[in-house]
């Protein structure tokens, strides 16, 4: 069966970097981890355009009728603003959301053995940085895990478990030569 193409993934990762670093006080390691959103779909080109009002208003309409692979790139982009601008609570619904309609697109496009995981491994990608973001390291390291390990996983999800790991033990190391 071929795979239809959802729409053409945007690794946002500059912006990304830029949103998380100028925003978030505590740990400047947390910058430069990588969103996938979506940029052909309504909201895509005013998230890549750093517009994120506009995204979260463009998106919250999309996010809620149509096709359920317009409704995950929608959702997905929701994710990704709403991480950026450290709305958190409404960044984890909307990255729970996106995990599940994920899913759901991969069993539609599945065939017998050959299950894929295309659009959880994003999906769970970006919900590891929300985790990151939000403090929960234990989550997050679980997420990059999963979506790292997948078989049709994004190169994101990989330099994001990279980072994630040697941030980690960087602040272990750097708390055990305090003590």
């Amino acid at each position: 069966m071929v795979r239809p193409t959802l729409s053409r993934p945007l690794l946002v990762s500059a912006l990304c970097t830029l949103a998380l670093g100028a925003s978030i006080e505590a740990d400047a390691a947390e910058a430069g981890y990588e969103m996938i959103s979506y940029l052909d779909v309504p909201g895509g080109a005013a998230l890549a355009a750093g517009d994120y009002p506009r995204a979260i208003e463009v998106s919250s309409r999309i996010a809620r009728t149509g096709h359920i692979e317009r409704r995950l790139a929608a959702t997905t982009n929701l994710c990704v603003a709403y991480t950026v601008t450290r709305h958190l609570e409404e960044a984890a619904a909307a990255c729970e959301r996106a995990v599940t309609l994920a899913k759901h697109v991969d069993r539609r496009f599945s065939s017998g053995a050959a299950r894929s995981d295309f659009e959880t491994a994003k999906a769970m990608t970006n919900r590891g940085v929300l985790k990151v973001v939000s403090g929960d390291a234990a989550g997050a390291a679980k997420d990059l895990r999963a979506a790292a390990a997948m078989r049709h996983r994004s190169g994101a999800a990989v330099r994001n478990l990279e980072r994630f790991e040697g941030s980690a033990s960087e602040r272990l190391a750097a708390a055990d030569a305090s003590d």
